[in-house]
């Protein structure tokens, strides 16, 4: 009988890498780990211009719909009419008015995304800027719109109150994207 001087923790490790897969296996195994996570990383770092719409496009409804309660838009929203963002841009007039509440409504929306999203869904938003600005004005014109018309309070002046909104949205839009995308410049 011959005693084994191997110290406890040696013998663990040995008898450890002698039960199970073979060599060949774990090394299968390992390598489709490091493949999904090679995956997993590019699509972390360079999401998909879909992806990263839809992320905004949750930004924008819950924003939009907090920026609702203080300035109501296009016969959605507003906590107390007597009290509201509203009366503020009435005081220049109504189209005034639906020019700076289109503008309020992305403004806010954009920044939501700015402090919540992660760099480089910010990043690809900005770069497409030309596609993307376009694509949520769209959603959150035609969701006020459904909304507006489910309420039963349906507007059909397009040039006395849509087109205002719509062009303070873009101008508004446009500008807080290029402000915001200094940001991510790289510094000299």
């Amino acid at each position: 009988m011959t005693s084994d001087k191997r110290p406890e923790w040696l013998k663990e490790w040995q008898e450890f890498q002698t039960q199970g897969n073979s060599p060949s296996e774990n090394l299968q195994s390992h390598v489709r780990l490091n493949e999904a996570l090679k995956r997993k990383v590019t699509q972390d770092i360079h999401p998909t211009l879909s992806r990263v719409f839809f992320e905004w496009l949750g930004v924008f409804a819950i924003a939009g719909s907090l920026s609702l309660l203080i300035c109501p838009q296009l016969g959605v929203g507003g906590l107390s009419h007597n009290y509201t963002l509203m009366n503020v841009f009435m005081y220049f007039g109504p189209v005034a008015c639906f020019f700076f509440c289109g503008s309020f409504f992305i403004f806010v929306s954009l920044l939501a995304g700015h402090l919540f999203l992660e760099k480089e869904s910010l990043q690809l938003a900005f770069q497409r800027k030309i596609l993307f600005l376009p694509g949520l004005l769209i959603f959150s014109f035609g969701s006020l719109k459904m909304i507006s018309l489910h309420l039963n309070k349906v507007q059909a002046e397009f040039l006395a109150q849509d087109a205002p909104w719509i062009l303070g949205a873009l101008i508004s839009g446009w500008i807080t994207m290029k402000v915001l995308e200094y940001q991510f410049k790289p510094q000299a």
